[in-house]
């Protein structure tokens, strides 16, 4: 896995992931040499490999999805149109402008805590459609550590566990 690291007029220090590619998005002030970055970057690897320990959990029947939506649906007092679980080749879930809900039939492998991200996540784009600063708005009311579970998500889905690192 490469690491690659960019200046950007920006405050803080961010990672963002690519099928081969770890971006560390550093302020333009700052060099990829000084402590701070060098501290976030080995904070970030740290995080990735501790997800190595990770496991799916016990697959969950269609019941207990079923039954985590209708929880989530209650406190968000967002209900969906229609609720469907398939199989999906490239995404966990999707939301049409319609309030139609696709789940990935994967999600039942995810630990509960990232299924309830993913259905959150869902259910927020029936009243935002986007990633705006009010849908993350919304989802910090609900899960206040969306970000972190987003990472998990997405180092999950995406970040090959058995690569070595490369700093570019």
């Amino acid at each position: 896995m490469r690491i690659k690291v960019k200046k950007q007029k920006r405050k803080n220090l961010v990672v963002e992931f690519d099928r081969n590619c770890i971006e560390i998005l550093i302020p333009e002030y700052l060099n990829e040499d000084d402590n701070k970055v060098r501290d976030f970057i080995r904070n970030e690897l740290r995080r990735i490999d501790n997800f190595k320990n990770y496991k799916p959990s016990k697959p969950l029947n269609r019941e207990n999805l079923i039954e985590i939506i209708n929880i989530w649906q209650k406190r968000t007092r967002i209900k969906a149109n229609r609720i469907q679980i398939r199989k999906m080749k490239n995404k966990w879930s999707s939301c049409s402008s319609k309030g139609n809900i696709n789940l990935n039939s994967e999600i039942k492998f995810l630990s509960k805590e990232l299924i309830e991200y993913i259905i959150v996540h869902e259910l927020l784009h029936i009243i935002v459609p986007n990633h705006n600063k009010t849908f993350r708005v919304l989802l910090s009311t609900y899960l206040p550590d969306w970000e972190e579970l987003h990472l998990k998500l997405v180092l999950y889905s995406r970040v090959s566990l058995k690569d070595n690192y490369e700093i570019i």
